[in-house]
């Protein structure tokens, strides 16, 4: 192994054990979002505020195709309707 990689991985677990302490999210932007719903606005604005805060079920890849995120695979059970299943996580 690299010593680059046993630095960085020692830095990791030390930090890890050391624990994560809470702290004020601050952001700077062109205007104010004006709701934390995800859904509320189809705008510019909102979108890159709930981006920060809110992870999709799918995202795009660098082809713009669809890869998971939250959801870990998803079907068509009919021509209006998708079911998605998401990865436990414990």
């Amino acid at each position: 192994m690299n010593r680059t990689i046993r630095i960085a991985a020692a830095l990791v677990a030390a930090l890890a054990v050391a624990g994560v302490q809470a702290s004020t999210l601050r952001t700077a932007d062109q205007g104010d979002a004006l709701s934390t719903d995800p859904h509320s606005f189809n705008e510019t604005m909102q979108l890159g505020f709930t981006g920060k805060v809110c992870e999709p079920l799918a995202r795009r890849d660098a082809a713009r195709e669809p890869r998971p995120a939250l959801a870990s695979a998803w079907s068509q059970t009919v021509p209006t309707r998708w079911l998605h299943r998401t990865a436990v996580v414990e």
